[in-house]
């Protein structure tokens, strides 16, 4: 009996995916790739300069465009998998992005007042999950 081949899922790399930040209109920049492709987009669609590599895991940064004066949330992962690892890093990144955008715009936090954290955090984790999906299943189609 010959032993069937298990394809091996191939995690995302190399995309920028951008989602709204819903309500509070601070879009999140989603940067999936090595830290030299981060490092690279960064400067490109950002004009901000990286020299030096802090984390290896992932990084969320908040980001003005001087142009234009608009803040803008900025997140590297090395990479997307769905994996219960992959989940993590997700919900860990986008906790980080959500508090930037909540601080930008003033919304304070504490234990009388985190319904605007935990109703943000779902919405962009739905949406950051919708547009992953779609390009895993493109790439693992």
């Amino acid at each position: 009996m010959k032993k069937a081949k298990v394809k091996k899922d191939i995690p995302i790399r190399n995309v920028t995916v951008v989602i709204d930040g819903g309500m509070f209109l601070i879009p999140i920049m989603w940067i999936v790739g090595d830290y030299e492709y981060y490092k690279k987009v960064l400067k490109r669609k950002c004009h901000i300069e990286c020299n030096e590599q802090k984390y290896f895991g992932g990084e969320t940064s908040l980001v003005t465009d001087e142009e234009k004066g608009e803040a803008f949330v900025v997140i590297w992962l090395p990479e997307i998998s769905f994996t219960i690892n992959n989940y993590d890093s997700i919900v860990h990144e986008l906790s980080h992005a959500v508090w930037n955008i909540l601080s930008c715009t003033g919304v304070k936090i504490g234990p009388e007042n985190n319904e605007p954290f935990a109703y943000l955090l779902g919405d962009v984790f739905s949406k950051s999950l919708v547009k992953f999906k779609k390009l895993y299943e493109k790439l693992n189609s």
